[in-house]
């Protein structure tokens, strides 16, 4: 009984691990997240007051009736919901396209910058490129930080190359052994 199974602890730091939110870019899903629960939450207020409102009208008209007709109680039940059915459907389709670009643009602007890192690159300029202040991503800030790497090997490249002298010579020793270290440290930094 006191035995632990060797897979349970696993399994435990598994379930403990479990993320519940799964994001892409955190950033922008989040905002469109809560901007769309925001926005249904009204969407459905006032599509409820709205009913209300109307079924108010309907109880109010049936309320002193001494008999009970129910065709028009249920064709103004039905008349209300057929109202209100399309507005929210409608609404829901606009604010589902407008997420989809927002998000779409979203990406493209990211996309067109990483572009241009890719097109400097090939290029071998490594100059830092000025950044749109709009467009925030971890690849475009890995690329910014490779870009930045590129730079300082580049630099001790240079400098290396620099250090090696003008003719080289292996007639001695340690003529050769300079070179050797000389070569050795660009292959490193290559």
């Amino acid at each position: 009984m006191s035995e632990i199974e060797p897979n349970s602890h696993l399994e435990t730091n598994r379930i403990r691990h479990h993320r519940r939110r799964h994001y892409i870019d955190a950033s922008i899903q989040g905002r469109l997240f809560w901007a769309m629960l925001g926005m249904e939450t009204i969407l459905f207020t006032g599509s409820l007051l709205w009913l209300y409102q109307d079924l108010s009208v309907v109880i109010e008209s049936n309320l002193y009736r001494i008999h009970y007709v129910s065709d028009n109680t249920e064709t103004s039940l039905f008349s209300v919901l057929w109202k209100i059915i399309p507005f929210v459907i409608l609404f829901n389709l606009v604010a589902i396209w407008l997420a989809d670009f927002v998000w779409r643009s979203y990406i493209k602007r990211i996309i067109r910058t990483l572009e241009k890192f890719i097109q400097q690159a090939a290029k071998l300029d490594l100059r830092i490129m000025s950044m749109d202040r709009h467009v925030e991503h971890e690849v475009l800030k890995k690329a910014s930080l490779w870009q930045q790497h590129e730079q300082q090997r580049y630099r001790n490249l240079r400098k290396a190359a620099g250090a090696l002298p003008s003719e080289l010579s292996l007639e001695t020793d340690s003529q050769r052994a300079q070179a050797d270290e000389s070569l050795l440290r660009l292959k490193q930094l290559l």
